[in-house]
């Protein structure tokens, strides 16, 4: 991935709510944390408008959830197991999921790389494969920036960070994986938004989120 494939995804709009459509939110855990929130797809085009990204903590995550009231929220599931366990029984079940990556893990299914655990609250995603279908997001300019996305630090350097490579195993078999040595806090972000795409909740009122009031 390049500047110029970034660059070819940014369009004349700022980041902000938009009750006209539902949106979703991934959520990538380290020392902040990496929060992205997209617009579900426009039915004409396509177009998934990033509405936020941004990075907070974890009392600020709650009132973004809130304020924006997602259909589906998708975080890391690690390294911090805790607050995310936390965060996760603040609200109604179905709305904030645990995501855990694999490799193959998901069915063999073409398009099924998701496995949705509602008891648990957890997803089990395919890396290789999740990662593959947001990066084409971007590719494709699905995944569209507001025009201020230069303003959001670190966000090409981390989406470039990951590449895409072919591994040959002992026994010959090919596999792709995604490799990157430096901070990739915000291709992660989008990968977990894109998960959350996928989900299909209950249908609640626009604009309302079951959940603790009181952050």
């Amino acid at each position: 991935m390049t500047d110029g494939d970034l660059d070819s995804c940014v369009r004349d709009y700022g980041h902000g709510i938009d009750r006209a459509k539902r949106c979703y939110m991934g959520i990538d855990v380290g020392r902040v944390l990496h929060c992205v929130v997209r617009q579900e797809p426009d039915p004409e085009t396509g177009e998934r408008k990033q509405l936020f990204a941004g990075t907070v903590d974890w009392q600020e995550v709650g009132r973004l959830i809130l304020r924006y009231a997602p259909t589906c929220v998708v975080s890391d599931g690690l390294p911090e197991t805790t607050k995310v366990r936390e965060l996760q029984a603040d609200f109604a079940p179905g709305l904030i999921w645990l995501c855990y990556y694999g490799e193959g893990s998901a069915t063999n299914q073409k398009n099924d790389f998701l496995q949705w655990d509602l008891p648990q609250g957890r997803v089990i995603a395919d890396r290789t494969r999740s990662l593959d279908e947001m990066y084409d997001r971007v590719y494709t300019e699905v995944n569209t920036l507001p025009a201020s996305i230069a303003n959001v630090a670190d966000y090409y350097d981390q989406l470039k960070e990951l590449q895409r490579t072919v591994e040959s195993k002992r026994d010959g078999t090919q596999v792709s994986r995604y490799i990157g040595a430096g901070a990739d806090h915000w291709a992660h972000a989008e990968n977990y938004a894109s998960i959350a795409s996928h989900y299909t909740p209950p249908r609640r009122p626009r604009g309302a989120v079951a959940g603790k009031l009181d952050y």
